[in-house]
């Protein structure tokens, strides 16, 4: 008799998740095709900076780019941009952020505990101020 009840209320239940997963997966869609959209129009490089932090700030709590040369890595923009003034124009050694070291080998995302022994002080103080204890590192190329 439990069994009967409970059997309409369970199939509600699927039949909702299922949509949820579907708009979700919509919404996603719906924000990666925006950012490409912005991507295609950008100018200047700095420009692409703060257009690459926009569309990577909408998938998780904040977001932070980077350029690389010369073994350093330098923080080009920061969302949410309150976190901006500390951080912006900052430099890390390679040598001292061995997991910016992996990603950048590997040319592979990198999954790294928020520490500056792992990713530098300004990443590790970025990460911190967001209260995450972990960051990800997504590699990209401009092909130069």
């Amino acid at each position: 008799m439990l069994a009967e009840r409970l059997a309409p209320i369970l199939d509600d239940i699927e039949r909702a998740a299922g949509e949820v997963g579907k708009y979700a997966r919509q919404e996603c869609a719906n924000l990666l095709n925006q950012a490409v959209r912005r991507l295609w129009q950008v100018g200047a490089p700095a420009e692409l900076a703060d257009t690459l932090a926009d569309a990577a700030a909408q998938f998780a709590g904040g977001a932070a780019v980077l350029s690389i040369e010369g073994g350093t890595a330098k923080v080009e923009s920061v969302r949410p941009s309150g976190d901006a003034g500390q951080a912006a124009g900052s430099q890390t050694a390679l040598d001292a952020a061995p997991a910016l070291t992996a990603a950048i080998e590997s040319r592979e995302p990198v999954i790294a505990a928020a520490a500056e022994s792992e990713v530098g002080a300004t990443l590790a103080a970025l990460a911190a101020a967001a209260g995450d204890d972990r960051v990800a590192l997504f590699p990209l190329t401009n092909h130069d």
